[in-house]
């Protein structure tokens, strides 16, 4: 026993010696936690033989309360005695507070209870002559990784956090096989108090306190500085990260509540999931594959300008040659996205920055600039889609090209972005939504778009005029290609075919701004003047 003592004492004390402040609190910290798991008793009187201040007794009992030192005279005329063992004790303190204040046995005995007895003590009287504990916020919650690899918590609070009055304290009663510090009496329930220094609530007090079937809530006191009723006062009756439930009896059911929530959730979330990829599919299946990888189909031999009126032959790409250009586009730098869009317009593609990006909500879940995903779309989808016969946009589509070229954080914020684009070229007057999911192209190519949104945005106010017709005037092809497109989205298919026939004569007896006025007045066939100039603007009959 002696050579284990200084064995020990000199392993404590060299590092209390050591100063390197790296060395100190983490391998004399462990050393210190193995002397106390060794042996406590022997711990501490190795602490009271160095005077390790830590360990000295902070309150000494006189006619049944406690008192801290400054609260008492100084030495033996204190009339103090520890309240773990019940001896004498010195009060030391000096005036001039070169000594920290303490209390120390006085025939130097020691003993290894005078410290958390006082602790204990000292907590029930401060909670008896309030009569009221802070006790902290009851708040279960449950974190369950789900199918998409994204994690979900959900927590619902039983009870607020906050100081409850107390018609009763008790200490240290014996519960059956277990002894909490206290025991309180609250408004509505009883609540068993562990005030913990060193020896914290284990696994197995914890499987006794639910058996006892009692709440048990623990008073963690071990970071603080200096042990007095200042510093009590702050952990027992003040929100702090220093207290919890060790176990409530409410907070099983509520885990159980919120796990079945949970579960409900993610079933849902798996099973819409599901349903928009078995739609997403169905889409893509019916997607010409080439045009879907931006392989554009090629025009009817003899038709002038490339608008066909019959759909084009498809070509067939197979699935790996898919995939290669998928995979392709997918690994290109931003920058030489948006330069594969532009290049795909043609000539015009240089003039796609007057028109993009659209700002849109939603957009952070792409991880590429507004650009870099908007031009491709537009070129792939809206730019030469009448030259295609394919005025339709579907947004599952669109979703669906975009989700196998760019890396996707939010699915649902993605969503969002996808149709505010869309929602955005409608408001411009390049789109119209003809059902919930799809949109009808209403301009022939970039060109058109321009024009048509330059004059959107300025209201309908820009001044028109005949566009050359030796330079710029539309071939029969693109206005009739255009008339569909319209007759699609505001019906009367007669009527536009009419006037895309009609409007090279008009020309040379009429201002464009008349013309508007004269075939826009249709008695509600679907004709309105509103949709007359936008069919100038985007045929290319006026500018």
């Amino acid at each position: 026993m002696e050579q284990t003592q200084d064995n020990l004492l000199f392993r404590w004390f060299i590092g209390l010696a050591m100063d390197d402040a790296f060395w100190v609190p983490t391998v004399f910290s462990k050393n210190r936690e193995r002397l106390i798991e060794h042996d406590n008793r022997l711990y501490m009187q190795i602490a009271i033989q160095l005077n390790a201040g830590p360990l000295q007794v902070p309150f000494g009992l006189r006619n049944g309360r406690l008192f801290e030192p400054l609260q008492v005279e100084r030495g033996k005329g204190c009339g103090c005695t520890c309240p773990g063992c019940g001896a004498a004790l010195i009060a030391k303190h000096a005036p001039a507070g070169k000594v920290s204040p303490h209390f120390a046995h006085a025939y130097g005995e020691g003993c290894s209870t005078g410290l958390e007895s006082a602790l204990h003590l000292a907590a029930k009287q401060l909670i008896a002559d309030r009569n009221e504990l802070y006790l902290p916020p009851l708040e279960p919650s449950v974190v369950k990784e789900g199918f998409d690899g994204r994690s979900v918590e959900r927590k619902k609070l039983l009870r607020p956090g906050g100081l409850v009055p107390l018609s009763s304290v008790r200490l240290e009663i014996g519960l059956g096989d277990i002894r909490p510090d206290l025991i309180v009496a609250a408004p509505d329930l009883e609540v068993l108090v562990e005030v913990a220094r060193t020896s914290f609530v284990t696994p197995e007090k914890l499987v006794k306190i639910k058996t006892y079937g009692k709440p048990a809530v623990e008073f963690d006191i071990s970071k603080l500085h200096h042990l007095g009723f200042k510093d009590l006062e702050t952990v027992l009756f003040t929100p702090s990260p220093s207290v919890k439930w060790v176990w409530h009896p409410e907070e099983a059911t509520g885990k159980a509540n919120l796990q079945a929530l949970v579960d409900a959730e993610m079933e849902a979330a798996r099973a819409q999931w599901e349903q928009e990829q078995a739609e997403l599919e169905k889409s893509q299946r019916e997607v010409d594959e080439e045009f879907a990888l931006l392989g554009y189909r090629r025009s009817l031999a003899g038709e002038r300008n490339g608008y066909a009126a019959i759909p084009a032959k498809k070509t067939f790409v197979s699935y790996k040659e898919q995939l290669a250009r998928m995979q392709a586009f997918a690994q290109l730098s931003p920058q030489k996205q948006i330069e594969e869009g532009i290049q795909a317009m043609g000539a015009d593609g240089a003039r796609i920055r007057e028109l993009l990006p659209l700002k849109v909500s939603g957009a952070h879940a792409i991880a590429a600039p507004f650009l870099a995903w908007q031009a491709p779309v537009f070129a792939l989808f809206i730019h030469k889609a009448m030259k295609l016969s394919n005025t339709t946009v579907d947004a599952e589509v669109v979703r669906g090209w975009l989700r196998e070229r760019f890396s996707i954080s939010d699915d649902k914020a993605f969503g969002v972005a996808v149709w505010y684009f869309l929602k955005g070229l409608e408001e411009l007057g390049i789109l119209h939504r003809k059902f919930r999911q799809e949109f009808i192209v209403l301009v022939p190519d970039l060109r058109g778009a321009l024009v048509v949104a330059k004059d959107t945005r300025a209201g309908q106010r820009m001044p028109l005029a005949w566009a050359p017709q030796e330079e710029a005037w539309p071939s029969r092809e693109k206005s009739k290609a255009v008339a569909r497109a319209f007759s699609e989205a505001f019906g009367d298919s007669g009527g536009w075919d009419r006037i895309s026939g009609l409007l090279p004569a008009v020309r040379t007896l009429k201002t464009p701004e008349a013309a508007v006025r004269y075939y826009g007045n249709t008695n509600g066939r679907g004709i309105t003047p509103e949709h007359v100039r936008r069919f100038l603007l985007a045929t290319g009959f006026a500018f």
